[in-house]
């Protein structure tokens, strides 16, 4: 069997990435309330020449196909890093205060 990267990390990891991000409403994680934002600067985004697919919506996510999943990952993955490092660090912020109130 071989294992390809279209379907392992593109469809399968991304994309089970991105359903954990957007889907789950109560994790620390979910940044299914920010999709408006990162749709404006998802979409915002020029991608290339070589790249012959522009980025979709988020919204549309489970429906992209392999190629689009890939150039989500390769172009436009610095669209959800301030996100995310802003869920992280509230997340960072949520932990060390238990930390510190059980002490």
């Amino acid at each position: 069997m071989v294992i390809d990267y279209m379907h392992v990390v593109c469809l399968g990891i991304t994309r089970g990435l991105l359903d954990k991000w957007l889907n789950n409403r109560d994790q620390s994680y979910y940044i299914g309330n920010k999709i408006s934002f990162l749709d404006k600067r998802l979409l915002s985004i020029a991608a290339p020449d070589i790249i012959n697919r522009t980025p979709r919506t988020l919204k549309e996510f489970t429906t992209w196909k392999g190629k689009c999943v890939s150039v989500c990952l390769s172009v436009c993955v610095c669209v959800c890093m301030s996100v995310c490092l802003s869920v992280c660090q509230s997340v960072c912020q949520s932990v060390c205060q238990s930390v510190c109130l059980s002490v």
